[in-house]
């Protein structure tokens, strides 16, 4: 049987080679290089002094290997802000369906429980 003719032929149109130098007939010029290149006003921003300060990510720390644990107040602060954070998002929903029912505060129990009524229901409907 003869081989068929592929109809279709692949073109490499990468701009360089494997070693990194361009290849013959590549040009440098895109007309995407030359709209995504930024204005020469950004360019010439002169940079604030806090950009220009190495950042010590270590710190104090570096000799334990790990992470400060947070302050009691650090704490009570992430928690108060992930709960308003929470009752914004129930706000925006309840004004989105108003007669959907409030499905009340996540817990580790409703989540235990949630997860428990899932795969129960599976369970029987796999019977």
């Amino acid at each position: 049987m003869p081989e068929k003719e592929p109809s279709f032929t692949v073109t490499d149109r990468r701009k360089f080679t494997l070693d990194g130098e361009l290849r013959p007939g590549a040009s440098t010029d895109s007309p995407q290089e030359t709209h995504a290149a930024a204005p020469a006003a950004i360019e010439e921003a002169p940079a604030t002094a806090a950009a220009q300060e190495p950042v010590d990510l270590e710190g104090d720390f570096a000799d334990e290997g790990t992470m400060p644990a947070p302050t009691a107040e650090e704490t009570a602060e992430q928690n108060a802000a992930y709960k308003e954070s929470s009752r914004s998002i129930d706000d925006i929903l309840a004004r989105q369906n108003p007669r959907a029912k409030s499905a009340g505060e996540m817990t580790f129990d409703r989540l235990v429980q949630s997860i428990y009524m899932t795969a129960a229901i599976r369970r029987c409907s796999a019977r």
